[in-house]
């Protein structure tokens, strides 16, 4: 790999290192999520620049010693500024972010990067009631990057098709999946999603951003999905997400 490198990222997350360094972390469609060094101290005019939520080409000096690269210079191009205005938004992508970084993408480099990248656009110029939708399509598409999004269309049983009309479908945890009816008699499941619910989030799986956050669903509905997929998440990072403790009562 050449010494110096320019490549289009999205900032993460900075942290700090050292005395006045910082440590940030990236993501771009090639290498995933990786890490490079802002040297300087407050006054550093990048400091401003490398902020969470922004794009834009970062300029690298890789070390011979496989050490993090030094980031020598960073051109934004998007800011997204209300992510930080707005309390849902920013914690919202804080949790996003956390998730990606924990999860390193899920593998999926490229397919992780153009997802985070239209969820965090598509959050800049929502409405927070699209953004809480936004939220929830997220979730569910990358539950699928990370291979454990349960199958929406067919029942995990019997392999029948999931019918629509079902007043409500059980979610259940063994087999990671839903229930028809004939299936569903007699278990209990600490999760129900009503049909509209279901129909949400068949749709989100294939549906643009956009078209997701204006779909119709109804406040109990919404409340199901949430519970549902923050579980889900939860249980497929496998780890502590501090957002979620963070968020109480937002999210």
């Amino acid at each position: 790999m050449p010494r110096n490198t320019r490549e289009q990222a999205i900032i993460l997350f900075s942290r700090l290192i050292g005395e006045d360094n910082r440590l940030i972390t990236m993501i771009n469609d090639q290498r995933g999520v990786f890490e490079g060094v802002l040297y300087g101290g407050r006054k550093s005019k990048l400091r401003s620049m490398i902020s969470p939520w922004h794009s834009g080409t970062v300029w690298l000096y890789s070390q011979q010693n496989n050490q993090n690269p030094k980031i020598t210079d960073f051109d934004p191009t998007i800011f997204r500024p209300s992510l930080r205005e707005n309390l849902y938004k920013n914690i919202a992508a804080s949790l996003v972010t956390e998730i990606v970084i924990k999860t390193q993408a899920a593998g999926e480099n490229q397919q992780t990067f153009f997802l985070l990248k239209g969820f965090l656009d598509g959050m800049e110029i929502s409405s927070e009631e699209g953004c809480r939708k936004g939220l929830l399509r997220f979730l569910w598409r990358y539950l699928g990057l990370l291979g454990e999004r349960p199958d929406s269309f067919y029942c995990s049983c019997c392999s029948q098709p999931l019918k629509k009309n079902q007043e409500f479908f059980i979610y259940s945890p063994q087999d990671n999946g839903f229930l028809c009816q004939g299936c569903s008699l007699g278990i209990t499941s600490p999760f129900l999603l009503s049909s509209e619910a279901l129909e949400y989030i068949s749709m989100a799986a294939i549906e643009s951003g956009a078209r997701a956050r204006t779909m119709e669903l109804s406040p109990e509905s919404y409340d199901q999905l949430r519970n549902f997929i923050f579980y889900l998440i939860t249980n497929s990072v496998n780890t502590k997400i501090k957002t979620f403790e963070a968020g109480i009562g937002i999210l």
